[in-house]
């Protein structure tokens, strides 16, 4: 099957230039979200990384616990 390059005005078939992307994911879901064409929500969110601080000293040296 013959797909139509994406880049070609359809109108005059002239050269088509990008002018901005599209990069925020609200913005891209707002356009897609019409158009039924925004991607299925995974079924949990990912895990998250717990983050431990460790207390250091003046020097940066890790202070043991006693």
């Amino acid at each position: 099957m013959y797909q139509a390059d994406p880049l070609v005005c359809k109108g005059c078939e002239g050269p088509l230039k990008i002018v901005a992307y599209v990069t925020d994911e609200l913005s891209i879901a707002r356009i897609l979200d019409p158009l039924d064409l925004n991607p299925p929500q995974p079924d949990k969110p990912p895990p998250i990384r717990e983050l431990v601080r460790v207390p250091v000293d003046e020097e940066g040296r890790e202070i043991q616990a006693c």
